[in-house]
């Protein structure tokens, strides 16, 4: 009974050991563990007292990620987000603006659209009379060519005052009577007076109506064969003179397109009237009379800059499109 008493008290010591620390949750230090002893074979080992589950504190819980900031970036047509850094409590990020429309380039000055220029204006023109002459004709021919010179005072952006010499062809004539022949070629000479108004005006073109208005010479070459008198064969006749002056009234419609700063394309179509005498011019043969003529001119100008303070008008609100 003695040799089986120390390995009881052992048991039963680390029976209480267990017993304690599930009852105070610490873990005692380790006890050495003493060598078994061998055991007899008549002695019964003793049935170990079931030890408690030790209680385990759960662990802490990870403290929230707060989202991470993003800021809009605003630009024309398109808006996208790009992360960033955290915002700092008190201290506002400004935001990059792009306006929303970009601005257009203004035009450049210009002495001849903004209307203290002086221009000289040369149009080669062709042209027909309308109508029937005052005076008798086998065959006609109505078509002819002239030209015209200008000088033009740009007194504002939408007005110009000007000056012309026009020389217009009016065609000729033939007209056969027995012996007598004749073969006339007729031709006017004007200088007037004008005025142009542009109601549409682009930095680069505008368009224009005109009137002038002055006095008109008419002047005429012919030839031919005179009938004979006393008996005397006819006479073969060359003969040119000019009468005048009368009356030129006309209007026009026309556009401008700029080919570089001072340099102007100018195109227009004109009607012009002419009081002209149908009684013989001089020595000469008959005139033809009143006439109208249509003709289309086309030509260049060229603007000598005057200093804005030439502008004697203020400048109306211009037309867009």
């Amino acid at each position: 009974m003695r040799a089986l008493s120390a390995p009881t008290s052992l048991i039963f010591s680390v029976a209480l050991a267990s017993s304690a620390l599930a009852q105070t949750g610490t873990p005692p230090a380790a006890q050495p563990t003493p060598a078994a002893q061998p055991m007899s074979p008549s002695a019964q080992p003793t049935p170990d007292v079931p030890t408690p589950p030790a209680t385990s504190t759960p662990p802490p819980e990870p403290p929230p990620q707060e989202p991470p900031v993003t800021d809009t970036v605003q630009t024309p047509g398109a808006t996208t987000t790009s992360p960033s850094a955290p915002a700092t409590l008190g201290v506002s990020v400004p935001k990059q603006t792009v306006d929303a429309e970009p601005r257009k380039p203004e035009r450049a000055p210009d002495p001849w659209l903004d209307g203290h220029a002086l221009a000289v204006e040369a149009l080669f023109r062709g042209g027909s009379r309308v109508g029937s002459p005052s005076v008798a004709s086998d065959t006609e021919e109505k078509a002819g060519i002239g030209f015209d010179l200008g000088a033009w005072f740009r007194i504002a952006r939408a007005f110009s005052l000007g000056l012309e010499l026009r020389r217009t062809d009016l065609g000729n004539i033939s007209f056969t009577s027995g012996q007598s022949t004749v073969n006339a070629g007729y031709a006017s000479t004007a200088l007037e007076l004008g005025a142009r108004v542009y109601p549409f005006r682009w930095n680069s073109a505008d368009l224009y109506l005109g009137i002038h208005t002055g006095l008109a010479w008419q002047d005429v070459d012919a030839n031919g064969l005179r009938p004979s008198v006393n008996l005397e064969p006819a006479t073969v006749f060359e003969c040119s003179d000019s009468a005048g002056p009368g009356f030129a009234l006309g209007a026009e419609l026309g556009a401008e397109v700029r080919l570089a700063r001072a340099f102007w394309f100018v195109g227009n179509v004109a009607g012009d009237g002419y009081q002209l005498t149908s009684e013989k011019i001089g020595d000469c043969v008959n005139g033809l009379g009143s006439v109208t003529s249509i003709s289309v001119g086309v030509g260049l100008l060229y603007a000598f800059d005057l200093g804005r303070e030439a502008r004697v008008a203020s400048a109306p609100s211009r037309a867009r499109f």
